[in-house]
């Protein structure tokens, strides 16, 4: 039943215009991971913090296409031309 009640959740959120898209994925993890893989509660004590720090952004990137835009905008600002 859980799963069931988990796919209607979905369903209903991609409908209301959410991608379908996750922020933390395996890829991500392993990225991290990597960068503090020295000290492995670091590891988690961070992406813990991430989580409760940025949810609500997180749900505002997926959700909105110009909150994302700006994002990605500032991010692009940051670059360097080699």
């Amino acid at each position: 039943i859980p799963i069931v009640c988990t796919s209607v959740k979905v369903k209903y959120f991609l409908l209301q215009g959410w991608q379908d898209v996750a922020f933390i994925n395996p890829a991500n993890l392993v990225f991290v991971f990597l960068i503090i893989r020295e000290d492995r509660d670091k590891f988690w004590e961070r992406c813990v913090t991430i989580v409760t720090n940025h949810s609500e952004d997180m749900l505002r990137l997926n959700s909105s296409s110009a909150f994302f835009t700006e994002v990605f905008s500032e991010l692009k600002t940051y670059s360097t031309d080699y």
